[in-house]
């Protein structure tokens, strides 16, 4: 078991098992219909719910609360609660038994719009490059303040891969609204970047995102990205642009009284 510490702490991205992210032995991972847990928690961390939350006991419980967590892979069932209940998204189920040529991906999913049942979808590697489609065979909503789990096919041969999913790009991606205080959508960004307003001020100014009594705290981040993905400009080299002092509106006869109201 072997990793290289010094690109995990700088990037953030893990390149090997190593304590606390290691994969289930593979004589007993791919015989197991429901599928395996695989926790990819290496730091130690005061946090347990993958524990509390294993009704088969699976998952160990820990002697300190800062502990990796460790797996008794023959009680796990593939139920995927530990998925749900997560923060920091780092536990998935991999079913190796869904077909000759494909697996059974079960991964948190924080995102708008929500994928249904029969949606293509794109699946991610640990440093968020598409490495193949996927389609949603089921969605799980768990109970309150718990993450959606989709139940995802791709290929069984990038089960090592395999960690995250994305929307591709469509019209129930482009509805959703981006700037609550002016409602504006995803779309319409996208349009007016297409058009070639590649900066957060020009389009600050062509659609008013950024100018309701937020002043962009909600939407400049996905203005940011969506200028960077769409105009080809690396994300450090768009401007965040103006941002001014909120303001509140002031009736007129308040004025006129002297604010003494």
């Amino acid at each position: 078991m072997s990793c290289d510490k010094e690109k995990l702490f700088n990037s953030g991205v893990l390149t090997d098992e190593r304590p606390g992210a290691v994969l289930p032995p593979k004589d007993l991972w791919g015989g197991k219909k429901g599928g395996l847990v695989v926790v990819e928690c290496p730091q130690r961390i005061p946090c347990n719910p993958c524990n509390t939350s294993c009704p088969t006991g699976a998952i160990k419980t820990f002697a300190d609360i800062n502990d990796r967590p460790e797996i008794d892979y023959a009680k796990c069932t593939g139920c995927g609660l530990c998925v749900a209940v997560c923060p920091g998204l780092a536990c998935f189920v991999i079913d190796l038994t869904f077909s000759a040529d494909k697996a059974l991906f079960k991964l948190p999913y924080e995102l708008l719009p929500v994928p249904e049942k029969g949606d293509s979808v794109e699946c991610l590697d640990r440093t968020g490059e598409v490495v193949a489609k996927g389609a949603v065979e089921a969605v799980t909503e768990p109970k309150k303040d718990s993450t959606i789990v989709l139940h995802v096919s791709a290929p069984k041969s990038l089960v090592n891969d395999i960690r995250a999913i994305r929307v591709p790009c469509d019209e129930k991606e482009n509805n959703v609204i981006v700037c609550r205080c002016e409602e504006i959508t995803l779309g319409e960004i996208r349009e007016w970047i297409d058009r070639g307003y590649d900066t957060v001020n020009e389009i600050k100014r062509a659609l008013r995102v950024g100018m309701g009594p937020c002043q962009g705290r909600g939407c400049s981040d996905i203005v940011i990205r969506e200028i960077s993905r769409r105009a080809g400009i690396p994300l450090d080299e768009v401007e965040p642009g103006t941002v001014r002092p909120p303001v509140k509106p002031v009736k007129i006869g308040l004025l006129a009284t002297g604010g003494e109201e």
